[in-house]
């Protein structure tokens, strides 16, 4: 009784077995389909060492069986996604399923596996491996599977059903024989065709070069249809595992983009690299970002025969230029360092055109890369240097007559011929000369004479005014201009835009003031100089009247070093003191201490370059060497330009109210005298006459002073304001 029942049972869980299905490997990318197959295979003996095919309850579907069941379901036998791999095993009455997927990352093979259970649709465990080698990954394949496998479904294995090996090759197993076999079509161009088989259509070729389908043994019918190919049609016998290579006859040449090419249109119509074109001619656009080509193509066996034809992609660029009155001022225009015209004005550039310079000389360049709008605009604007106890003004480029003119002065040798010059760049100059505050605040000591924080620096010698310049860019984070080398001194950067000293050029350039006058700012030495004085003056004071540059003291106060060396106009020393230190250095502008004649622009001294005083012919010393400072690129504080006519009418003004204010004034001290004198007659003879007389004279004299202390309070006011 007992042995029966015991055959009961065994009988009945012999029927309750659970299937394990392992699907083909899914190729993520371009993988050889051999290896994904041995791999699939290799995870099924993984699952047969779990289970074994005479003691376990699982049963392990061969991939015959697994082809046979999807062939009368109609269905393919690689997925990789849970609720495909859940349909599929609930189709084929599998409770577990196995999936894999194969891609190379960075040149290496990476495996994932998952299982999943059907009835609960649960992933129950998932594991992936990396190796670099095919032969290395088929090698741990099996026992990598059998670890997830033995972890995720031991537990429903109770040792009753197994399968059968078959045909004696190690993991081919199968529980009867199978009237189906695979066939596999391949060929590169299979890409983008459609396979069909006894007018079924087995294969869409997206992005895939290969084709395996079940198939019945025998003859079967392949047709394969491809654009640009022709139709093929054949019969193939199809045996246990039949391969097929079809000779497609194509007539379509692959597409290569450049990558440099933004844009590709093909007859009009956008094209991605890799994708065909049927022979024959054809129309190709290609851009890039900065060129663009249109030119017929040949598409042929050899490929396309593309020579482009480049032409530069076009932008309209609009530049203006306005005064602070929004009048149009004219200016080059360069882009890119290429002069394209004057402003104002409205052309086309290359897109790829970076820097825009409207050349004045002071501007920063625009970069175009970084604007949406190339319609650009720029206002005038006078930027001056501020700095501590200084200020320098931009003096414009421009060409002017060095020399003397001989007009009502005396013209000196070195002084002729006087021949054209031009400064091609704006420069900064210092409004006044060095002041003793500011050469103290940078070299710490003081040589000064005539001591006054505000006069200007004196017994100074020319290396010391170099050196000063060294160190003030130093002080200020600029380039130095100078290389200094105990007497030798070069300038080897012409474009430094350090501090330096001016050139003769530049100094005598900038005291004219754009103006032809004998003296810095006028005619008459007495409006504009410092001189016939016991020592210098405070540099720049608001009674001092500045020259069309608004510079001061260009004429008197103190001599001021130039840089170069001192020779004749004529001669080929002249503005070059590259080869040889020259022995003497000129200095300009003349100063308190001299004769009205050295104070003209046109005049020159020359002293050796160590001097910094010079004796007298009273047995004292003469102390009048100083200096001021240039300098190009302007940064600082930018203020209103004052424009051209502006400037000469308040010049004008002022130099008007100046004169008036003295005649009136002398003419009030004439009517004093008057006055006095009347009095006095007065007072020898009185008389009604001689009383009115007086009377009227000392008014008019007060009302003189009155006016002329009007006019030169008010003048005092606006400088100061200034």
């Amino acid at each position: 009784m007992w042995i029966l029942l015991v055959m009961f049972f065994q009988m009945a869980f012999a029927d309750e077995t659970l299937r394990l299905a392992v699907l083909e490997f899914e190729a993520m990318g371009e993988i050889d389909p051999n290896f994904l197959m041995q791999l699939s295979d290799e995870t099924r003996g993984g699952a047969l060492d779990v289970f074994p095919p005479t003691t376990s309850k699982v049963q392990v579907l061969t991939r015959e069986n697994l082809m046979d069941i999807l062939a009368r379901e109609g269905k393919d036998s690689s997925c990789i996604e849970g609720e495909c791999a859940v349909g599929i095993a609930r189709s084929i009455g599998a409770r577990f399923v196995i999936v894999g997927s194969v891609a190379t990352v960075e040149g290496q093979y990476s495996t994932t596996i998952g299982v999943y259970d059907a009835q609960s649709k649960d992933l129950l465990g998932q594991k992936s491996i990396q190796e670099a080698s095919q032969v290395v990954m088929l090698g741990k394949m099996r026992s990598f599977s059998q670890s997830l496998i033995e972890r995720t479904l031991a537990q429903y294995d109770e040792g009753r059903l197994g399968v059968r090996k078959i045909g004696g090759l190690e993991d081919s197993w199968s529980v009867e024989a199978s009237s189906h076999s695979i066939l596999e079509i391949s060929e590169p161009r299979l890409n983008g065709s459609s396979i069909w088989i006894n007018n079924r259509e087995v294969c869409s070729m997206a992005n895939k070069s290969i084709c395996r389908a079940l198939v019945e043994h025998g003859d079967v019918n392949v047709q394969i249809k491809r654009p640009y190919c022709d139709s093929l049609t054949q019969n193939i016998t199809v045996a246990e595992y039949t391969k097929f290579q079809p000779e497609l006859r194509c007539a379509f040449a692959t597409f290569v983009k450049d990558p440099s090419w933004t844009t590709v249109r093909l007859n009009g119509v956008a094209i991605n690299s890799g994708e065909e074109i049927g022979f024959g001619a054809h129309q190709l656009e290609v851009e890039t970002r900065c060129q663009r080509s249109s030119v017929s193509v040949v598409a042929d066996e050899r490929g396309i025969n593309h020579i482009p034809n480049w032409t530069e992609k076009k932008r309209v660029l609009t530049v203006r230029y306005f005064d602070e009155h929004h009048r149009s001022l004219s200016a080059p225009v360069l882009v890119d360092g290429k002069k394209v015209g004057q402003t104002p004005l409205e052309t086309e550039v290359s897109v790829c055109s970076e820097e825009l310079i409207v050349d004045r000389g002071v501007d920063e360049p625009v970069n175009l890369q970084l604007r949406s709008d190339w319609t650009v605009e720029f206002l005038d604007k006078l930027q001056e240097i501020v700095g501590e106890h200084y200020v320098a003004r931009l003096v414009p480029s421009g060409s002017f007559l060095i020399g003397c003119a001989g007009r009502k002065v005396r013209c000196e040798q070195d002084e002729l011929p006087r021949r054209p010059r031009t400064l091609p760049h704006d420069f900064y100059m210092m409004e006044s000369e060095v002041t003793q505050d500011l050469y103290e605040s940078v070299v710490g000591s003081n040589p000064s004479h005539h001591k006054g924080s505000t006069r200007p620096v004196e017994r100074v010698s020319w290396y010391d005014a170099v050196e000063f310049a060294n160190q003030l860019s130093d002080l200020e984070g600029l380039e130095r201009c100078y290389v200094i080398d105990g007497e030798n001194v070069s300038w080897p950067d012409r474009d430094c835009t350090g501090w330096r000293l001016p050139t003769e050029a530049e100094w005598e350039y900038a005291a004219r003031g754009g103006d032809d006058y004998n003296f810095a700012g006028s005619n008459r030495s007495g409006l504009v100089s410092r001189r016939a004085r016991p020592s210098p003056a405070r540099a720049c004071s608001k009674f001092s009247l500045r020259n069309g540059y608004e510079l001061c003291d260009m004429s008197g106060n103190v001599e001021e070093w130039v840089w170069d060396g001192y020779a004749d106009y004529d001669s080929q020393q002249h503005f070059s003191s590259r080869n040889k230190p020259p022995s003497e250095r000129v200095t300009r502008g003349g100063s308190w201490y001299t004769e009205e004649d050295a104070l003209s622009v046109k005049a020159r001294g020359h002293y050796k370059p160590s001097t910094t005083y010079v004796p007298t012919s009273e047995g004292g010393e003469y102390r009048g060497l100083g200096f001021r400072l240039v300098r190009r690129l302007g940064t600082g504080f930018v203020a209103e330009k004052t424009s051209r006519d502006q400037k000469f009418l308040r010049y004008e003004q002022h130099r008007v109210a100046t004169i008036l204010s003295r005649a009136i004034f002398r003419t009030s001290l004439l009517m004093y005298g008057a006055t006095f004198i009347s009095y006095k007659i007065y007072l020898n003879r009185p008389s009604e006459e001689v009383y009115q007389f007086n009377r009227s004279v000392h008014t008019g004299a007060l009302v003189a002073n009155a006016m002329a202390t009007g006019i030169f309070l008010s003048q005092w006011r606006l400088r100061r304001e200034k």
